[in-house]
């Protein structure tokens, strides 16, 4: 019983850690999605590593297609990358399941 907290729950040391966590990466990713504050004016090697983020592509398609006059010519970059990263991120996830599978017992 002296682990439990108010509510009965025993794993509010867990839930502490990852609110933690969620913090210390969502909200530099917000940051520096070009969301909150423009592309240009961060370093050249942040500019550089947030290309491989799907939150700056997401954000510059979002820009762009409100747009008047906005074509596919316009968005296919942002397109092409989110489908890139994304088929990336799946590979890797189908990847390391099947690899935890295959050392179950």
């Amino acid at each position: 019983m002296a682990g439990r907290n108010v509510t009965g729950a025993g794993h509010s040391g867990c839930q502490r850690v990852f609110g933690n966590a969620a913090i210390q990466v969502c909200l530099p990713t917000k940051v520096l999605s070009g969301g909150a504050m423009p592309r240009e004016s961060r370093a050249d090697i942040v500019q550089v590593q947030r290309r491989a983020a799907q939150d700056t592509h997401f954000v510059l398609l979002a820009r762009t297609v409100p747009c008047p006059g906005a074509n596919i010519g316009s968005v296919w970059p942002q397109f092409l990358s989110l489908a890139l990263i994304v088929t990336l991120l799946i590979a890797t996830a189908v990847a390391s399941c099947r690899r935890t599978i295959t050392t179950m017992p």
